[in-house]
């Protein structure tokens, strides 16, 4: 700290030197008329301008020059001594008193200093703001209590349009459409006499009013301050235009690809590294069974039947680990579980991808249903197809001989007495061949059935002609066939259809022992027509209604097994279809529904 008091360069020392030596020399002109009178006066200028100048090391210097010069030249005796009391207290007070104005030069130096300082460091400071005020993106308005505005910057003059004279001095309500155009004074003066604030000291999104008339979105932030003791207050106002834009690019983007996840045919379920569901698009819940916010955060293992249901938390927690995928980046044949606990195939392709850091997976389920049932069908008609070669063979090769057996038992029986056992055997041999050959019927019937002749028909015409003929039966007897309904003519193969319409009443007859009602309606829509039969029997065991369109499969003493799967083979030859319902309260309901022709 010394050393920086009397810190000076050489020429302000060299200064104090000199003027020493001047006041030396005028001094020196002065002594025939001051003789040793005044010895300290002359140095009084010369320690000023030093310490003026200078600072407290020339001041000090030219005090302590001074000092022996006075000592030397003008007091007694001569030399460095002083005798006398007076001139040692003079020499003395000479000292302190240069050392003062030294030392008060040296705190004035450092307060012009310190001034210097502080105003290049405000006038630093007022430029940096400037610099900041003028440059930053944003605009930055400033008004006062009535709302004028005193600042505009550079930015907001980009925002609005307007130039800088065209605004300072203008209430500010003059960048705001309506509403708020209108809106604004009253809300200010609200807030001066309240002090209730909806916008100042927090921000929100208003709407900017450009010179040219046009409006747009930014975001306003309001601060209070007091400038010279009067409030004013700071508006900084963002841009937003580039934001919604590209927010509403975001928002169609996400709209797009949303309606493309929810029109899709096939299921699309999205789910997190721990297997918890996130995404369940429509397709998947009518594949499922389930709602969305039914399976939404729950694991997606739920969906599948064991021992996958076990298994897939151990696979995806070893994927993750070691990254080798088995199903993750390809596709394969998988068995879903739906709601009701049944299963169905479906094919399930799997993608992996990254939202916000996390690890997601995408899979796309396709319903295999139709395919597994085409490929059935397939093997099914590849298998009937050979059925009927069998059953041509069989037709050629047995009934003709059965019927050359049947004429010479029958010749046979004639022959013999017709209370006697061997007539009664020969007579159960008949039956057992016509039986036979019935069976040999249904089998060609079934497996080669005919080419449909399709002709305009009255549905419930030929459904009541088949029931009337059946009433003729007398083991039908107690049977009664009750046809309600209507339908447009349909074009059908009405023979084909009565062989239908025949073994389903027989068949509800048999479920009702001969004794009942059998209702048959008929419902007609824009594209089919349905035809119900519902017997009051005791209906049918789950176990067996999976069974029953399977050939040679039977329930009766005596059946082949070839009546209902022969039906649903001539329903089908016509682009129709039979189901079977069995309600809880018993009964049992057989739909046969054939298409309309389209308008």
């Amino acid at each position: 700290m010394i050393r920086a008091w009397f810190a000076a360069s050489w020429r302000e020392y060299g200064l104090a030197v000199g003027l020493v030596a001047a006041s030396v020399l005028v001094r020196s002109a002065l002594a025939p008329l001051l003789g040793s009178k005044v010895p300290y006066l002359h140095f009084f200028p010369a320690i000023l301008v030093a310490g003026w100048y200078g600072g407290l090391g020339p001041g000090v210097a030219a005090t302590v020059l001074s000092t022996l010069a006075a000592m030397y030249m003008f007091l007694t005796p001569p030399g460095v001594a002083v005798g006398d009391p007076a001139d040692i207290f003079s020499l003395v007070l000479f000292v302190v008193t240069g050392v003062m104005i030294a030392w008060l030069n040296h705190r004035r130096r450092g307060a012009e200093a310190s001034e210097r300082a502080s105003a290049a460091q405000s006038s630093a400071r007022a430029e940096r703001l400037d610099a900041v005020f003028n440059t930053t993106v944003d605009g930055i308005i400033v008004i006062d209590t009535a709302g004028r505005i005193e600042e505009i910057n550079r930015g907001a003059v980009r925002l609005f349009g307007y130039p800088e004279a065209d605004v300072l001095g203008r209430n500010v309500s003059l960048l705001m459409p309506a509403p708020y155009h209108d809106e604004h004074d009253s809300y200010l003066e609200r807030y001066l006499s309240t002090g209730v604030a909806t916008i100042i000291g927090t921000g929100r999104q208003v709407t900017g009013r450009r010179r040219d008339g046009s409006t747009f979105p930014l975001h306003l932030s309001v601060g209070e301050m007091t400038v010279n003791g009067e409030r004013k207050f700071t508006g900084m106002l963002h841009d937003l235009t580039a934001r919604m834009r590209l927010d509403e690019q975001l928002r169609a983007s996400e709209a797009r690809w949303r309606a493309i996840v929810e029109s899709a045919v096939d299921g699309v379920v999205v789910i997190d590294r721990f297997g918890k569901i996130d995404a369940f698009n429509p397709a998947a819940v009518r594949l499922f069974g389930y709602d969305e916010a039914d399976v939404i955060g729950r694991n997606v293992s739920m969906l599948m039947p064991s021992p996958y249901h076990g298994e897939h938390d151990d696979y995806l927690a070893r994927y993750l680990a070691t990254g080798q995928a088995k199903v993750i980046g390809i596709g394969r044949e998988v068995t879903g579980r739906r709601k009701d606990g049944t299963t169905f195939p479906v094919h399930l392709s799997v993608g992996e991808f990254e939202l916000g850091g996390e690890r997601k997976f995408t899979g796309i389920l396709h319903d295999l249903s139709g395919r597994v049932r085409m490929e059935e069908q397939l093997r099914e008609r590849a298998a009937l197809a050979r059925l009927g070669e069998m059953a041509a063979v069989i037709a050629h090769e047995v009934r003709n001989p059965l019927a050359g057996i049947r004429g010479a038992i029958q010749t046979i029986g004639t022959r013999l007495a017709s209370d006697s056992r061997d007539a009664a055997m020969a007579k159960e041999i008949v039956t057992r061949i016509d039986s036979l050959s019935e069976m040999m019927k249904d089998l060609l019937l079934f497996a080669r059935p005919p080419q449909p002749r399709p002709m305009p028909t009255d549905i419930v015409a030929l459904v009541q002609m088949t029931a009337n003929l059946l009433a003729q039966d007398p083991a039908l007897g107690g049977v009664r066939i009750d046809v309600d309904g209507s339908a447009p003519a349909i074009p059908v193969d009405a023979e084909m259809l009565k062989i239908v319409f025949q073994n389903l009443l027989v068949n509800g007859a048999h479920a009702m022992g001969g004794q009942g009602r059998i209702t048959v309606h008929v419902h007609a829509d824009e594209s089919s027509c349905a035809v119900a039969f519902t017997d009051h029997g005791p209906g049918i065991a789950a176990e067996v209604r999976q069974k029953i369109f399977t050939p040679f499969f039977t329930t009766k003493a005596r059946g082949s097994g070839l009546g209902l799967p022969t039906a649903k083979r001539l329903v089908e030859a016509q682009n129709g279809e039979i189901s079977v319902e069995c309600p809880a309260g018993g009964g049992t309901t057989v739909t046969v529904t054939l298409p309309l022709p389209r308008r």
